[in-house]
C-alpha cells in the first residue's frame, strides 16, 4: 500500500485520542478507521493491540490483502513486526 503524502496527512489530523472511562476501555487512537491500543496491564507491563474496523476503513488504506499493513518499531529496531 502506498498513499500520498497529503493523504497521510489528512489521515494523521484526523486521529483522536481516546482516554481510558472505566475499567471496560483502554486508552486508544481512532486514526484511519482503525483502534490503536496502548496500555499498561499490571502483570504484562505495555500492551499493545490494533482494532480494525473493516467497514470504516478507506479503500485507499486498504493493502492487496485488503488489510491495512501494520509496522512495528520499538526504539532502535525497525520493522520488529509487520503485518499486511
Amino acid at each position: 500500500m502506498q498513499i500520498s503524502q497529503r493523504l497521510a496527512d489528512e489521515f494523521n489530523r484526523a486521529a483522536r485520542f481516546m482516554p481510558e472511562v472505566d475499567a471496560d476501555t483502554k486508552p486508544c487512537v481512532e486514526i484511519g478507521g482503525m483502534y490503536v491500543f496502548v496500555y499498561l496491564d499490571p502483570d504484562e507491563g505495555l500492551c499493545f493491540s490494533v482494532d480494525r474496523v473493516p467497514g470504516e476503513i478507506p479503500e485507499a488504506l486498504r493493502g492487496e490483502t485488503g488489510n491495512v499493513p501494520v509496522r512495528v518499531d520499538i526504539d532502535d529496531e525497525k520493522h520488529v513486526f509487520t503485518a499486511a
